[in-house]
Order: C-alpha cells, then sequence, then structure tokens
C-alpha cells in the first residue's frame, strides 16, 4: 500500500482508513500498518481532518475569525458532525450536498441537527454567535433566509460555490471525480476523510 509507505515518510502515527477504504480492506486487517495505528473510527476521522484544516490554516496564517468554509458532503454521517465542530471556529460556513436542500428531506433534517448543535455549543465563533441568536428550532428553509444567517451559514446543492472558500472539507462519497483544481481559491486549504 504505497500512501502507507508515503504516510510514514511523512512522519504520521496514525493513519485513518475513510470511505470505502476501511471496507476493502476488511477494516484493516489485511494491510500491514508499517508500525503505524489504523483506525477506521469515524470520530477519529472527524476529528483529524478538523485538526488538519485548522493546523494548515494557522500555518498559512489564515485568520479563523474571517475563515470561510465549505463542508463538500455535509448531509452524510461524518461531515455532518465536521460541520458542527468546525462552525466553532470560523467565520462563516457552507453545506455543501448534491440535492438542493428546499428538496431533501435528509440534508433538511441533518442541517436542523447541525444548527442545534452549533446553538448549544459554547463557541464564540461568529458563525455560532449568530446562529445561537437566530435558531429557534424553526423551519430550517425560512431560517436560512434571514439576512443576518445568509452572512454565515448556507447550504447549496451548486459545487462551485466552493471558489470562495479559505477552506473546504471534502467528505463526499462518489463513482466519479467532480472537482477540479480551477474550482478552489488560490491558497486555499482542502482536507478530506
Amino acid at each position: 500500500f504505497p500512501s502507507h509507505d508515503k504516510a510514514k515518510e511523512l512522519g504520521a502515527s496514525t493513519v485513518g482508513l475513510g470511505q470505502f477504504t476501511s471496507i476493502v480492506s476488511g477494516n484493516g486487517l489485511y494491510l500491514d500498518s508499517r508500525g503505524m495505528n489504523l483506525t477506521t473510527g469515524n470520530a477519529f476521522t472527524i476529528a483529524l481532518t478538523i485538526q488538519a484544516a485548522l493546523r494548515s490554516a494557522e500555518e498559512k496564517s489564515i485568520a479563523l475569525n474571517s475563515c470561510h468554509v465549505s463542508v463538500i458532503g455535509a448531509a452524510g454521517n461524518i461531515m455532518s458532525v465536521a460541520t458542527s465542530l468546525i462552525a466553532d471556529h470560523v467565520s462563516s460556513i457552507q453545506m455543501v450536498h448534491h440535492t438542493p436542500i428546499e428538496s431533501s428531506q435528509k440534508f433538511q433534517q441533518t442541517t436542523r441537527k447541525i444548527l442545534q448543535e452549533i446553538s448549544d455549543s459554547k463557541s464564540n465563533s461568529r458563525v455560532a454567535q449568530v446562529v445561537r441568536e437566530f435558531w429557534k428550532n424553526q423551519n430550517v428553509l425560512e431560517f436560512l433566509e434571514i439576512e443576518n444567517v445568509k452572512e454565515v451559514f448556507s447550504a447549496t446543492s451548486d459545487i462551485t460555490d466552493i471558489k470562495k472558500s479559505d477552506i473546504i472539507l471534502c467528505g463526499a462519497s462518489a463513482s466519479n471525480s467532480f472537482l477540479s483544481l480551477e474550482m478552489f481559491k488560490h491558497g486555499s486549504i482542502v482536507t478530506g476523510k
């Protein structure tokens, strides 16, 4: 597994198997760990994704208090939690899902859960402050139309909207490629599960 060699070379002590790598590797049992820890746990994968994004932002001197984040695959299990967690640190967040929120019950339900988690957080991020002020467990679509909310929190199916993002978290399960270099803001940070 060449990626294990590269991970070891870069000094990694733990490798998180995400998407289908866990399935095809028998939950990691078919792999030679090369002395590193292997995990298939969603919680650990989320923690590493957020940690990598925040560390990269610090290294690139990206100010989190003015940072815009896009989360691709935000209606999924792992990225919905990542959305809630990264919201504690940034100025604005955009959830991206393959189906428009207006026509996806799953996207609406997941967004409702995320908004409640952000509202319940103790964070002082701009996202958390605005969500806490305006989220009253109301209709998600109506909430997203509030002008103050639009400045810090949005939900879209238009993947080209990631162009304005400083950080992109990607956790979409897709059988074909759908991202290309020109879709990203120059100097942006891209991490994935």
